[in-house]
């Protein structure tokens, strides 16, 4: 665990990108009113200002891991004729209001306004970049953030059970779906058990990691079946559990080879900070950028770190999970 507060926005390489987010990538029509449904990315938003952006291309190096995974998933070559609200320019926050009332700051900016006594900084881009504002590429990949973060605060607040915390990491990472791989050499017995073993250390018991490894045939309901039966704990352990079934799916994505994002969220303040946070005040903002700033790239996280002076907050994101 870092000392930093972090955020790391994990998805899947190419292959997993198409997995984890999606299972068949809705287009045109259909698209635009899933998002409608939802609240969607075009909910009371301020029009982008003269040579700012939304695209994520306009700010891709060209040819970079983060284009090229990013283009898989979108099925696209290139820049498109119009926005796709699922391929955008987002930030996750957790202050809201205050974001909303003001504009978007760093890390760096933040300590300088409140004292190195603040309860956060912020959550995103970490101590080597304090003075960017990490911003991801995907409308999915934001809504898994937010979850993440506001599972955490819940848990950390001791308003989550271990069985409902460890069923929502399943679900906003995608597991197993989002870590499958078909291919025998790659595959991680060992890192299926680990997981089996924080979510139902009885049944592990009962089990091989060679028997454990074949679940992943059988679909996310059987490891859903599993995470029900994580037993009663402690808030802060609750918050633990969340961490530790990421981190291992974080890793277990490494060992099957996926580069770029990978299907992770990994909450790396501690859980009494964590507890004094407002889950209400989680929120996805949609951002503009200035056309000519160039961003620092993170594959990794799939996200895009700006300097604040280069970003505009269009407005909040409604009806994320």
């Amino acid at each position: 665990m870092s000392d930093g507060a972090k955020i790391a926005l994990a998805s899947a390489g190419a292959l997993a990108l198409l997995a984890q987010l999606s299972c068949a990538r809705p287009t045109g029509q259909a698209r635009r009113a899933s998002l409608g449904r939802q609240g969607g990315a075009n909910a009371a938003l301020a029009p982008v200002p003269p040579g700012y952006s939304r695209e994520p291309s306009t700010f891709f190096r060209s040819g970079g891991v983060l284009e090229r995974d990013v283009n898989a998933w979108a099925h696209r070559i290139g820049a498109p004729d119009a926005l796709d609200e699922d391929i955008a320019l987002y930030h996750v926050t957790t202050a809201r209001d205050a974001v909303l009332s003001s504009r978007i700051k760093s890390r760096a900016q933040l300590r300088a306004q409140v004292g190195d006594q603040a309860r956060s900084f912020g959550l995103g881009g970490g101590e080597e970049q304090a003075d960017m504002v990490s911003v991801g590429v995907t409308l999915n990949g934001a809504r898994r953030v937010a979850a993440a973060l506001r599972h955490s605060i819940l848990a950390a607040q001791g308003k989550l059970s271990a069985a409902d915390a460890a069923v929502a990491v399943l679900g906003w990472t995608g597991f197993p779906r989002s870590v499958r791989t078909d291919e025998p050499s790659m595959r991680d017995h060992d890192g299926y058990y680990r997981i089996l073993q924080i979510l139902s250390p009885q049944t592990a018991e009962e089990m091989t990691p060679d028997e454990v490894s074949t679940l992943h045939r059988q679909g996310a309901w059987q490891w859903r079946a599993y995470a029900r039966e994580a037993p009663d704990m402690a808030p802060c352990d609750v918050f633990d559990l969340i961490s530790a079934l990421e981190e291992e799916i974080f890793v277990l994505g490494r060992a099957h080879g996926y580069e770029g994002c990978l299907p992770a969220v990994r909450v790396l303040e501690p859980c009494e900070k964590i507890a004094k946070m407002n889950a209400d005040q989680v929120a996805i903002l949609a951002m503009a950028a200035r056309v000519g700033a160039r961003p620092t790239e993170v594959p990794s996280e799939c996200e895009l770190r700006f300097r604040p002076e280069d970003l505009v907050v269009l407005g909040e994101v409604r009806g994320h999970p």
